[in-house]
Formats: C-alpha cells, structure tokens, sequence
C-alpha cells in the first residue's frame, strides 16, 4: 500500500470515527453537544416553588437555576444540566432548604461528580439514619445542618436543610422525596432494565386507577390508591398532616416524616412518608396493614390487597 492509499484509508477510519462519536453524543465533529434537556424539563426533576408547607421560594421572579449542557465544572469536562432550588420559613430568614440536581451525559461519571466536589467537612457514606438512597449515597450531619448527596441513574442530587432542629429528618425525607421523583423517569438509567411495576389486586380485582413503584426493598404507593379503596383522605395546610380514614381506622401522616399516629398511636416507620408530584406518597404495606387492609406480596409481580369487608 503506498503513502496516498494509507492516507486516504487513514482519512476515513478518523472520519467513521468521528461520526460515530457524533451520534452517541448527538453532536458534531465527535463533540458532544446537548443533553436535550430544556428548562420545562428540568422543572420536573425538583419540588416546586410552594410545594412545602410553610415554606416559600427564596426567589419568587427567579423560581429555579437553571444550567442547561454545560461542561467542565470538574477534570473530566463532560457535559451536565443543573437545576438549583432554594427555600425559607415564610415566618423568618431561617430555615432554609435547598435541593441541587444534576444530569450527567452518563451514569459512568456521575459519581465522579461526588468524588470531586470541595467541601469543608468531609461526609460519611451512606445516609444520615444509614437508609438505603439511591445507588451511591452520603451524608452529613452538623448540630442544626444536614446535607444528604446521592447518585441514582445519571443523576447526582445533594439536598441540604440549614438551621431546623430536625435538619436530619427533613433532608433524609427529602432525599426519598427526590429518588422517588426521579426513579419514574426511566430516560436518566440510559441502559438500566427496569421490572414491570407489580400488578394490585383489591379482593381480587385489579386495581387500573394507581400505579405503586417498588425500588431499594420498598413498595410504595400514592395516597390515591387508598382514596379508590374508599378511605376519606383530608390534608390541614397549615399543618401540613394528612389524614386517612378507613373503616374504624385513622391514620394522620406529614410528609418526610418517620411515624405514623395510628388510632392515636405512634407507630415508626422504616422509610418516611414522601412527597409526589402533587401528592403524598407512602410505604404500602404498614399504611395498608394499620387501616386493616390485609396484603400479600406474590414475587415482584401481584400485590394481593383485602379489604376488611372480604377478610
């Protein structure tokens, strides 16, 4: 082969190269360009501005931060999209609240992104109550702070509580909030293989009005799906606690919290009550057994409910 003939064949291999870089990242010249991630977008990733009660967004013409296919932020330079939230006590300046959540181009450097943040004190892994968040998670917890960061998917989120005498539970039920949110977003686990979500049978009947989601040894469940059992669900919004009725029972849950007041009794719970979009999210079988709702979990795939009326 002569030099021409090599540096033509040369010329196209680079080329073929080029050009498929170009596709994975959807971008040119084998550069990556965009994440394809617009602001409306974004906005669904995090709570809202008045989505905690007694809470407001720190700035109400500024409602997010928005960084959209930026790179570069650590060595590595791989394209990202950031949104930023903040929120205070509407009687104060404190406490304050804030959630960061990051897109990366790939799961295989968001934890990275862990890795290289600069910070004044060091965290330890896992979570502040040594919970189960996410694929990767750590904390900190200082007097009257907490911060709490985990990577779940391509997804690395630090959620941190200034100044609250509970910091500790509003930031780990914080960080369940964010996951739970983030984990129905199935486009941010790129190649991940997801179960189908389990089927619900209400005495024997399958239930088609809710969907409930099972991830990290936990079922759970949207309050709707004990609204279509028949219980009367009310929520005090000063207060923030929600109250389920059903039968001769009554529970009274807020959210992030880790108990549950059952009749007038506090019963804990190993995970917090978390906040949907637009709706409370619970741990199905302790909320279902304390209403006297029996269950029966049949592998991953039916989710057996009785009512006390067909016991």
């Amino acid at each position: 082969m002569d030099r021409f003939t090599t540096l033509i064949s040369l010329c196209l291999l680079s080329g073929a190269l080029l050009l498929l870089q170009g596709t994975a990242f959807a971008g040119s010249a084998g550069s990556p360009r965009t994440l394809g991630l617009n602001r409306a977008y974004m906005e669904t990733l995090i709570p809202g501005r008045n989505d905690f009660s007694g809470y407001r967004s720190m700035r109400d013409s500024e409602p997010s931060n928005i960084v959209l296919d930026a790179g570069g932020e650590n060595p590595s330079g791989y394209l990202y999209s950031k949104i930023v939230r903040a929120w205070k006590a509407t009687s104060g300046p404190v406490p304050v609240i804030r959630v960061d959540c990051t897109v990366n181009i790939d799961a295989a450097n968001v934890r990275k992104w862990m890795d290289t943040r600069g910070r004044q004190v060091p965290p330890k892994p896992g979570s502040i109550f040594g919970s189960r968040i996410g694929d990767l998670c750590q904390s900190a917890n200082f007097g009257q702070q907490a911060m709490l960061e985990f990577v779940v998917g391509r997804v690395f989120v630090t959620v941190s509580v200034f100044a609250l005498s509970d910091a500790d539970l509003l930031c780990e039920g914080l960080a369940y909030s964010m996951e739970h949110r983030l984990r129905q977003k199935r486009e941010l686990f790129a190649d991940a293989k997801f179960d189908a979500p389990p089927k619900v049978l209400v005495d024997g009947t399958e239930s088609t009005t809710t969907k409930v989601l099972t991830y990290n040894d936990t079922t759970w469940s949207p309050v709707s799906l004990f609204k279509s059992l028949g219980a009367k669900v009310t929520t005090d919004q000063k207060s923030g606690a929600t109250t389920i009725t059903f039968g001769e029972h009554k529970l009274v849950v807020k959210p992030f919290q880790r108990e549950l007041l059952v009749d007038g009794k506090p019963q804990k719970l190993a995970v917090p009550v978390v906040m949907g979009q637009g709706e409370l999210v619970l741990p199905l079988k302790p909320v279902a057994e304390a209403l006297g709702i029996k269950t029966k979990f049949e592998g991953k795939e039916r989710i057996l409910l009785t009512t006390p009326k067909k016991a």
